[in-house]
């Protein structure tokens, strides 16, 4: 719990760094960065294609990192940051230019995508399904990636939830194979604090939770 608490300061943290910081070059649509109407990371990037072009000189930057669990329960697969992503910035910080998921045996990364200036890795306990936290300038959303065959799928937000800006939604643990409890944040309009709430997913299709559906667990 104390993990799942500091990723979620650090979110709120960072979207107060940020916040209103979009003209100076922050990831959102204008500036073709990280928003809310961001796609989810591409499944169709090659794998085997590795990253082109010189390294950047990254000396005295705040450089972006992969928090969690980046090794699977098994060892077979480390999730990872590639790069930073220089051309965008905001209150001194930079995102990743990448995330992957590389194959610990050989060295070859078997999924890509878009990096963020958050990202924190969650593992099911068989080792089958990664959750990845990804915050941007002013949310954070939440994908799973099947180590099966390397597919993603962006989590949905509870019915009734919208999204947008200052609405943070982070994976919090797993609590079988096939089930993640998440916690879904947003800012409360009648004070400078958020109201937090409980979510639960899961992605097995015998559930009593619909498959691929987030349900509000309670609204404490």
């Amino acid at each position: 719990m104390a993990s799942k608490k500091n990723l979620l300061l650090s979110l709120a943290l960072t979207a107060a760094l940020l916040g209103g910081c979009a003209q100076n070059g922050a990831p959102d649509a204008s500036s073709g960065g990280a928003a809310s109407s961001l796609p989810p990371p591409s499944e169709a990037q090659s794998p085997s294609s590795p990253k082109s072009g010189a390294p950047k000189d990254t000396v005295g930057i705040a450089e972006p990192e992969m928090t969690g669990d980046a090794l699977s329960p098994d060892g077979r697969f480390e999730a990872r940051i590639s790069g930073v992503n220089q051309s965008i910035t905001a209150a001194g910080l930079y995102p990743a230019e990448s995330i992957q998921l590389v194959d610990t045996a050989t060295g070859e990364f078997r999924w890509e995508g878009l990096g963020y200036y958050t990202q924190d890795a969650r593992w099911s306990p068989d080792g089958r399904y990664v959750a990845l936290s990804c915050g941007a300038r002013t949310y954070s959303e939440v994908f799973v990636v099947d180590t099966a065959d390397f597919q993603s799928v962006a989590v949905p937000l509870p019915d009734g939830e919208s999204g947008g800006d200052y609405c943070f939604l982070v994976a919090d643990q797993w609590t079988d194979d096939t089930t993640l409890a998440l916690v879904y944040e947003v800012a409360n309009p009648e004070s400078e604090g958020f109201i937090q709430q409980k979510v639960i997913f899961s992605l097995d299709p015998e559930a009593t939770v619909d498959q691929g559906v987030s349900r509000f667990e309670d609204k404490a």
